[in-house]
């Protein structure tokens, strides 16, 4: 119904969309514009658009039932149209439209006309981006410093060591690698650590030549002198060092 020679294609588009759905084409137009409403998305998604921007028109007219002879008077009119021998061309010269029905196409293609220059001249809508707020970041717990090994070398006053012994302060154990213990015959090494109070206390048996790892009491203190003493096969009967000490030490970091 409009001259859409003065759009482009995509506005020509959505023209020929807001024509559609105001029901101003052509049948052949509107048949043609209803298989490419199944044929073209974005046609379809023209239509769609326009269809919501009319449908607000729909609630500003109440609904109205024909009187109950219009159609009567219509055949007629239409049968004395045809007695008087007016030819279609006369009383229809748009093929087949009559000059009310044209005179509303020609408006409502202004209509959409319109809508189609606010469309497309309309400024883009701003949208208030909200300023974003920095969020100090949590401070983070200082990585815990690693726990530092401790050795004693475990030795007579005067002589090689009987044994070197590591201190692991994160699991609290001892490990006990004897290098050379003289025991005799149904005679067992003991190791002992001596608190403050001078009070030597026992650890437990060790093998003379294989070592082991030494779980530690509570009342344990890394600052404690370590001894070796030789005992009666089993270890001490009484708990008290019975036999020679054949080597002492403390532990130092490594």
């Amino acid at each position: 119904m409009s001259d859409l020679d003065e759009f482009g294609p995509e506005e020509r588009r959505i023209l020929q969309a807001a024509e559609y759905v105001l029901g101003v084409l052509s049948a052949d137009a509107w048949a043609a514009a209803s298989a490419r409403v199944e044929s073209d998305a974005a046609f379809a998604a023209d239509v769609a658009w326009w269809e919501a921007q009319f449908a607000p028109l729909l609630g500003l007219y109440p609904e109205a039932e024909p009187p109950a002879g219009l159609w009567t008077r219509i055949e007629r009119q239409i049968g004395e149209s045809a007695g008087a021998g007016a030819s279609p061309q006369a009383a229809n010269d748009a093929g087949g439209v009559a000059p009310w029905w044209r005179a509303y196409g020609i408006g409502m293609s202004a209509v959409a006309a319109v809508l189609l220059a606010v469309l497309l001249t309309r400024p883009p809508e701003i949208v208030a981006v909200p300023t974003p707020v920095e969020v100090p970041a949590e401070p983070q717990p200082a990585p815990a410093a690693p726990l530092e090994l401790l050795s004693a070398r475990v030795a007579p006053e005067e002589g090689i060591p009987v044994a070197v012994i590591t201190y692991d302060p994160g699991s609290r154990r001892l490990i006990v690698s004897p290098v050379s213990i003289a025991a005799g015959a149904r005679q067992t090494p003991e190791l002992r650590f001596i608190p403050a109070d001078g009070t030597p206390r026992s650890l437990g048996t060790i093998a003379p030549a294989d070592g082991i790892s030494v779980s530690l009491p509570s009342d344990f203190s890394p600052d404690s002198t370590l001894a070796i003493s030789i005992e009666p096969e089993g270890g001490s009967p009484t708990g008290a060092p019975t036999g020679p000490i054949v080597g002492t030490g403390t532990l130092e970091e490594i």
